[in-house]
């Protein structure tokens, strides 16, 4: 099987996938596989964090279109989030899951949306070779 894009540093899984799938692979979940994922970011490295992995998304096509919409690729999914964020942070009472929340999230959802249209615009530079 073919070996992760060369040229990626994040979304490498997720464009590896896509590969497979497109030439004729089964791609499976295995529940007992273990994947092991930072999430202790600060704000700028969740912006770059974000905006790479939405840059490669862009740059690989994973996504049919990733020019968002801005009202719906940010306003709506950072709304529908920091609403989420809240209703947990008042699940578990934590005063700082609920401050932090929308900053967090403006930061991940701007991110994303520059880094697709940044993406978008480096997509021939990133064709994995037939």
């Amino acid at each position: 099987v073919y070996p992760f894009h060369a040229k990626l540093q994040y979304a490498e899984d997720a464009e590896w996938a896509k590969w497979a799938r497109e030439s004729g692979y089964e791609v499976h979940y295995v529940p007992e596989a273990v994947a092991v994922h930072s999430h202790n970011y600060t704000t700028p490295q969740i912006w770059k964090r974000f905006y790479q992995d939405a840059r490669a998304i862009g740059q690989t096509a994973i996504v049919p279109d990733p020019k968002k919409k801005f009202f719906r690729g940010v306003i709506f999914q950072l709304v529908t989030a920091v609403i989420r964020d809240v209703h947990f942070g008042l699940q578990q009472r934590s005063f700082v899951a609920i401050t932090s929340s929308p900053l967090v999230r403006v930061s991940q959802k701007c991110a994303e949306y520059f880094g697709y249209r940044q993406g978008f615009s480096e997509r021939a530079l990133y064709e994995r070779p037939k």
